[in-house]
């Protein structure tokens, strides 16, 4: 599954495509503007995140948590692409860890191996800008101890935190229910004037509004 958006800002035309060919129905994001792109969760199959990206170079990869199931063929994207790799800095720890991971469950036991220097550390409130995009990152923890939702625009790229009608599970490692309930509370303060887009790891895209109404988790929290 293939899919495409674009949105203007200001001068700025952003286009977000979908990538979904994963057995585990994983996303995989390239955004661009201009001739630069982003991509977000490399879980896909490499030739087709290149096929998206086309001629445009990659200048950042943003990792939303440390699953297996969301960087799985992050070992190709190093071998092919030299640029900055943007995750919360306990999604790190995952990468070399295939119980933390959840890589072992997946038939992986290879720890990534990824040099340090291509690292760049995220937490909350933090602002980055690559590709002409101005990004915000928001740290939901619930699902994992490490999860950023990346915000560009009125976009959010909440990798397992949020999906449309259903929430990220608390029971694998660094889960927390307690906390999840927290960072679900903090999602429903967002600024009601205006509406979000919601980018799931797994599955439709949806509307923050939407979820508000409809959504079983956000209306028990």
């Amino acid at each position: 599954m293939q899919q495409q958006a674009y949105l203007q800002s200001n001068s700025i035309v952003i286009k977000i495509d979908t990538l979904c060919e994963h057995v585990n129905n994983a996303n995989t994001y390239v955004v661009s503007s201009g001739e630069e792109a982003i991509v977000i969760d490399p879980a896909n199959d490499i030739r087709s995140i290149k096929t998206l990206l086309k001629n445009k170079k990659l200048v950042g990869v943003l990792l939303t948590h440390g699953h297996f199931d969301h960087f799985s063929t992050i070992n190709k994207m190093l071998t092919e692409f030299n640029c900055p790799y943007y995750m919360h800095k306990n999604a790190y720890s995952k990468l070399k860890n295939v119980d933390t991971s959840c890589a072992r469950y997946f038939g992986c036991n290879a720890p990534v191996e990824i040099d340090e220097t291509y690292i760049k550390f995220v937490s909350e409130g933090v602002k980055i800008n690559i590709a002409g995009l101005d990004i915000k990152c928001l740290y939901k923890p619930g699902h994992t101890d490490c999860s950023i939702v990346f915000q560009i625009e009125n976009n959010l790229f909440t990798g397992d935190f949020l999906f449309k009608g259903s929430v990220g599970r608390c029971d694998l490692p660094t889960g927390n229910n307690l906390i999840m309930r927290k960072s679900l509370s903090e999602i429903k303060t967002f600024k009601k004037e205006e509406d979000f887009v919601i980018y799931p790891g797994h599955g439709e895209s949806t509307l923050l509004s939407e979820e508000l109404k409809t959504n079983y988790y956000l209306l028990r929290f």
